[in-house]
């Protein structure tokens, strides 16, 4: 199995943490924490174009359709009953931790063949054991011809953990669902971004509800992103 990429920092961090006097420490590991603050709240602006080094875009233009990352500031995005409601120009500000948002970025997953990139929606996943913390992003009264597709997986994290749940509902029933995780033992086949579809569906009326939901029972590093799209495949 290809060793993660963050592996030997993450434990080289932790040597040398541990050689340290406990209140320098603490010193280290709260300057670490406002890093990753840092990090989360600037995500979506930190990482360059890659190809060869390129950034892979995958399924952005389709012949009759679109994508729902350009369509996000027309979402409705709440954690549980709590709304997410202010809308800063590329995602969603639910006032939570600083990695509680929903929005527009550019994704790395290590796979056994190399990093892949993707253009997705940022959908970090929370949980509480007090009340419903599903993450819901719902657009309503759309129309398309063809299929959904896209793809989904957990971002490359220093810290491995459960899986997390991703489901697509259409009109309130649920039409995909897809799994996943970054655990360190999973299988090289699972290191990758997954796809999902859901196939052209009859309907009467040209308008129909498209809601996202992504859940976990440990919500810690489970930074799901996701690619959406309605309409056909790109020739």
């Amino acid at each position: 199995m290809t060793p993660h990429p963050w592996g030997p920092i993450v434990r080289f961090v932790k040597r040398l943490l541990n050689g340290l006097p406990r209140r320098f420490r603490l010193a280290v590991g709260g300057c670490l924490g406002v890093g990753f603050l840092a990090y989360a709240y600037c995500a979506p602006f930190c990482f360059p174009a890659y190809s060869n080094g390129a950034l892979a875009e995958q399924f952005t233009q389709t012949t009759d359709g679109f994508s729902f990352r350009d369509r996000l500031s027309k979402a409705t995005v709440q954690f549980g009953d709590t709304p997410c409601d202010r809308w800063t120009g590329n995602r969603w500000d639910c006032e939570r931790d600083a990695w509680l948002w929903v929005g527009q970025h550019q994704g790395r997953v290590t796979t056994p063949q190399g990093p892949e990139w993707r253009r997705c929606i940022w959908a970090h996943a929370h949980a509480s054991s007090k009340h419903d913390e599903t993450l819901r992003i719902s657009w309503s009264s759309l129309e398309w011809k063809g299929p959904l597709h896209g793809e989904v997986s957990i971002l490359d994290t220093p810290v491995s953990g459960g899986p997390a749940n991703f489901r697509v509902l259409v009109d309130g029933r649920q039409r995909a669902s897809v799994r996943v995780t970054n655990e360190r033992a999973r299988r090289d086949h699972e290191r990758r971004w997954k796809p999902w579809s859901v196939p052209a569906i009859p309907r009467e009326s040209g308008e129909m509800d498209v809601v996202f939901e992504i859940s976990a029972s440990d919500g810690a590093w489970r930074q799901v992103c996701f690619t959406a799209h309605a309409g056909e495949l790109p020739l």
